[in-house]
C-alpha cells in the first residue's frame, strides 16, 4: 500500500506542475470549492491517474458521486445504500472497466472510498457544528466525490502499449474522462469519451 501511495504522489506532484495541459475545462456544472482533485468538481467529468513504476502499475479514479450514483448527499435510504453497494461492486469489476493491452499485468490490490457518501449522523452533526450558519443544509448542498484505486503487477511492463477504458459504458453519466499518466519514463494527458476510449503510451 505504501508503494501505491508513493506512485500516486509522484503523478499528482508531477502533473500539478503541468496543470496547464488541462487549461480547457469542458463546460458543465462547476463547483470550484472542491479541493480533492486537480480539476474543479464538474458533473459529467472524472479523472484517471495512471503510473507505471518498474513493474507496478497504479490507476486512481476520482469522480463526482453524481456520475456514479446519481446523487451526492448521504446515502440514507435502503435504496440509496443499495445503489452504493451496487456501484462498489461495479468499481471492483476491473475486467469490465479496463483492458490492459500488453505488459502481462495482474491485479493484486484495489480499494474504493465512499466515505463522503456514507458519513454517519455523528460526523454530519460535527461538520455542521464546525461550519457557518449558511452550511446548515450540508447534506443536500455539498458536492462529494468517490475514489477508487487499482494496483497491478506487470511481468513485462515494457510491453504495455495502451489501456482501453470502459468506464463510460458502465457509468454512462461520465461524459469526459481526463487521463494523466506516467509510463515508460514518459508523461502525457488525454481526454477520453464515449467515442474515444483508449489511451496509448507509445
Amino acid at each position: 500500500m505504501t508503494q501505491f501511495i508513493q506512485n500516486i504522489a509522484v503523478i499528482l506532484l508531477t502533473l500539478a506542475i503541468n496543470t496547464l495541459a488541462f487549461g480547457n475545462e469542458p463546460k458543465g456544472e462547476i463547483h470550484s470549492e472542491h479541493k480533492g482533485s486537480l480539476s474543479p468538481h464538474v458533473h459529467g467529468n472524472a479523472e484517471l491517474h495512471i503510473v507505471l513504476d518498474a513493474s507496478q502499475l497504479s490507476l486512481a479514479l476520482h469522480s463526482p458521486a453524481m456520475n456514479l450514483l446519481g446523487f451526492e448527499h448521504n446515502a440514507n435510504s435502503p435504496e440509496q445504500q443499495a445503489m452504493v453497494e451496487s456501484t462498489r461492486i461495479n468499481l471492483k469489476n476491473t475486467n469490465a472497466l479496463f483492458l490492459l493491452n500488453g505488459g502481462g499485468c495482474t491485479l493484486n490490490q484495489q480499494s474504493t472510498d465512499f466515505s463522503a457518501i456514507l458519513k454517519t449522523d455523528v460526523n454530519v452533526r460535527a461538520d455542521n457544528k464546525q461550519g457557518s450558519h449558511e452550511d446548515h443544509d450540508l447534506d443536500n448542498d455539498s458536492h462529494r466525490d468517490i475514489e477508487a484505486s487499482y494496483q497491478y503487477t506487470c511481468t513485462k511492463p515494457d510491453k504495455l502499449r495502451s489501456i482501453t477504458v470502459a468506464l463510460h459504458e458502465v457509468f454512462t453519466s461520465i461524459a469526459s474522462l481526463q487521463i494523466q499518466w506516467i509510463v515508460h519514463s514518459r508523461q502525457g494527458a488525454a481526454t477520453l469519451n464515449h467515442e474515444h476510449n483508449e489511451i496509448h503510451f507509445r
